[in-house]
């Protein structure tokens, strides 16, 4: 794998991962937290309309749909969210370590 392509990999999967349903509330994906970026933004701001928490804050969350997610304080599935992420991460980590070696050793 190239650089790029270890990298377009990660973002790929943060993307779909977003929209991703959060468990146990039908109609709310993870992307409701934030706005996406526009313009030559490189990152999205969060979603505070409806009063919606910051992530890994309780309180509910509204989609554009006007479904609903109750969470609390850093609930287990803002845990497990995370953990998928940061797996990723570690992976795109040791793919980018592995290519860097085989560079060194002119492979």
């Amino acid at each position: 794998s190239s650089l790029e392509d270890i990298r377009s990999s990660t973002v790929r999967f943060t993307l779909d991962h977003l929209q991703n349903g959060i468990p146990s509330c039908p109609g709310v994906t993870w992307q409701e937290f934030w706005l996406k970026p526009t313009g030559d933004e490189f990152f999205g701001r969060y979603n505070l309309k409806q009063n919606n928490p910051l992530f890994g804050d309780a309180g509910v969350l509204t989609s554009s749909n006007n479904d609903t997610c109750q969470l609390s304080q850093m609930d287990n599935r803002y845990l497990d969210f995370i953990y998928a992420l940061h797996l990723k991460a570690v992976e795109a980590d040791l793919k980018v370590l592995y290519w860097g070696n085989r560079q060194l050793k002119g492979q």
